[in-house]
């Protein structure tokens, strides 16, 4: 009845407004005081705890994150137009996957910018697509009739040259004992965690150039 929906709507304020309370303390305290006026305050009240765990929800959640991030990089790296629909092939025998993608596709199509998903583990992309490997699956986004290959090929070589430099210079640094011998030991982590990310940008772009034939 009403009352039986008021009171799930109560509960579910309540612990919305615990949680959000760290991050909005006076806006949420003062929402509470109007609702619960003369209990106590919202700062000494008992965090929300999940009630039970749902391992395979849990999993279907990343599952499903990993699926949107792995397009969204491929349109950031590679600069798929944001208004631009992109077709997704995925190469997996992963029954989970493919269960994922039949039953939450629209969601998917929504929050990756996709017109439709294919998964088989037949999967041939065409040329010039655009690959991510996955736990269980390679991923591709056909880029033909998206963006000029050719200019992006460009772009990417030149990217490619200029971040072997950068680790080549990172790599200097490192490998100079007087560097290493006098730099504070926060600069010289600094100067490592550089040539960690100049490695991961240079692996990512060589597997751009490779996914447009270059």
């Amino acid at each position: 009845g009403d009352e039986a929906v008021k009171g799930v709507l109560h509960h579910g304020l309540a612990e919305i407004l615990k949680l959000i309370h760290p991050f909005i303390p006076f806006e949420s305290e003062k929402i509470w005081q109007d609702l619960y006026p003369g209990s106590k305050p919202l700062i000494v009240q008992s965090y929300p705890v999940p009630e039970h765990e749902d391992p395979e929800a849990e999993a279907e959640m990343e599952l499903f994150r990993e699926l949107v991030g792995a397009v969204r990089m491929i349109r950031a790296e590679l600069n798929v137009p944001k208004d631009a629909r992109v077709e997704v092939l995925v190469k997996s025998a992963d029954p989970v996957l493919s269960g994922l993608v039949d039953g939450k596709e629209a969601a998917l199509n929504a929050l990756a910018g996709a017109s439709g998903w294919t998964v088989s583990p037949e999967v041939t992309p065409p040329p010039g697509s655009a690959r991510q490997v996955l736990r269980t699956a390679e991923l591709f986004v056909p880029l033909a009739g998206l963006i000029d290959i050719e200019a992006e090929r460009a772009r990417l070589t030149r990217e490619l040259e200029k971040t072997k430099d950068d680790l080549a210079r990172a790599e200097r640094n490192l490998s100079n004992p007087q560097f290493t011998a006098r730099a504070p030991k926060d600069v010289i982590e600094k100067e490592e965690r550089k040539r960690e990310e100049f490695l991961a940008r240079l692996a990512r772009i060589e597997a751009n150039l490779s996914s447009l034939g270059g």
